[in-house]
């Protein structure tokens, strides 16, 4: 009847771990999927301000510079958004495999 158990319990722990790596990933997706839409968002509205600093301006130059500013700091998040998704679809193979 121990052996039993511990058997039980082995197993109860091997789904418990299971089932936290599994919520874990599922949180790295929303966090990638929020990510995303933020950089899309930020994307589309700044796109939209450096239009409007050209025409304001008349400096096609700073625009160009602050353009290449957010395509910078769009790698930046897209490179984020990539390892944190790559970091948890290690996890979870590793765990499942």
């Amino acid at each position: 009847m121990s052996k039993d158990h511990q058997l039980r319990e082995e197993i109860r722990e091997s789904v418990d771990e299971g089932l936290i790596v599994f919520v874990r990933f599922l949180a790295d997706v929303v966090l990638i999927s929020a990510l995303s839409l933020v950089i899309g968002a930020s994307a589309l509205l700044l796109g939209r301000v450096f239009d409007g600093v050209e025409q304001v301006t008349h400096d096609p130059l700073q625009a160009h510079v602050l353009f290449a500013f957010h395509l910078m700091m769009l790698a930046l998040h897209v490179a984020a958004a990539l390892w944190v998704g790559i970091r948890g679809l290690k996890r979870f193979v590793k765990r499942f495999a």
